[in-house]
C-alpha cells in the first residue's frame, strides 16, 4: 500500500474478524458529566520551620504560623521565592545586589 491509499487490508485474518462485527444499534452511551458542588477551600496553616535569617536564626526561633512568618519576613527584609515579582517590575529589574538593567541577556 502506498502512502495515502485508502484500501482496506486484504489478509484473511482481517476478513475473518470483519465478518464477526455485529453491525446494528450501538449499546454505547455517552458519559455522564460529573456535577461538581461548589465548596470552600480551607488552606491549612504552615508547617513550623526554623528561622534561617537574622537574630531569630541565632536564637533558634521556630516560625509556627502565617502571621509570624509575615512578621519574620518583614523584620528581616526577606521575601518568599516566587513572591518577588512586584519588586522586580517596580524597579525595572534593578536591586541593590543587581544594579545592571539587562542582566538576563
Amino acid at each position: 500500500m502506498s502512502k495515502g491509499s485508502k484500501q482496506r487490508p486484504t489478509s484473511s485474518k482481517f476478513k475473518d474478524n470483519y465478518d464477526k462485527i455485529k453491525w446494528g444499534e450501538s449499546k454505547w452511551t455517552p458519559p455522564v458529566k460529573e456535577v461538581r458542588k461548589k465548596v470552600h477551600h480551607i488552606m491549612p496553616d504552615i508547617e513550623p520551620y526554623r528561622a534561617v535569617a537574622g537574630e531569630d536564626a541565632k536564637k533558634g526561633v521556630y516560625i509556627t504560623s502565617r502571621s509570624s512568618e509575615r512578621e519574620y519576613l518583614k523584620r528581616n527584609n526577606c521575601v518568599q521565592v516566587g513572591n518577588e515579582k512586584d519588586y522586580f517590575f517596580k524597579y525595572d529589574g534593578k536591586s541593590h545586589d543587581n544594579p545592571t538593567k539587562n542582566w538576563n541577556k
